[in-house]
């Protein structure tokens, strides 16, 4: 009768073992595909604030020094996209404007864009190209320019 509980108690302790390894390989892989544009995500959608490098990386725009970050919002799970708002101060703007060579001409439509103002305009990525990115554009009074940004990838 001595050998039945040893039994239960080797099986009980392989399963532990098991399940351990399982968490851990699980932990471990969440954590390598899980680091995209500074989000910590672990086997899941996320959604986090990203910093301007990483606008400028995913937008393919350069963020002139003095650009206010609004607000950003980063996701992903097998796709990612990101949404921006910022403004580029008045002695930047042409900075930023060298920087869209890879969008097309800035027109009325807006793609469902967030509305910055009435007389906003928008541009986009070509549909061919790497990452897809489209702005909105409100100039301001002050000579500053408020954009707001999605891109999204695979």
């Amino acid at each position: 009768m001595t050998k039945r509980p040893v039994f239960w108690v080797l099986i009980g302790l392989a399963v532990a073992i098991l399940l351990g390894l399982v968490i851990t390989l699980a932990f471990v892989v969440g954590r390598s595909f899980g680091d995209d544009a500074g989000c910590d995500h672990w086997l899941g959608p996320t959604d986090c604030p990203v910093d301007a490098e990483t606008i400028e990386e995913l937008t393919r725009m350069d963020l002139p020094e003095g650009t206010t970050l609004e607000s950003s919002s980063y996701s992903s799970f097998q796709d990612w996209s990101l949404d921006a708002t910022f403004t580029v101060p008045a002695d930047g703007v042409a900075a930023w404007e060298a920087s869209l060579y890879g969008y097309g001409e800035p027109g009325a439509e807006c793609f469902d864009l967030p509305v910055l103002s009435e007389d906003q305009v928008c541009a986009a990525t070509p549909d061919a190209a790497y990452k897809h990115a489209r702005y909105a554009r409100a100039d301001q009074p002050d000579g500053s320019v408020k954009v707001a940004v999605e891109a999204y990838g695979d």
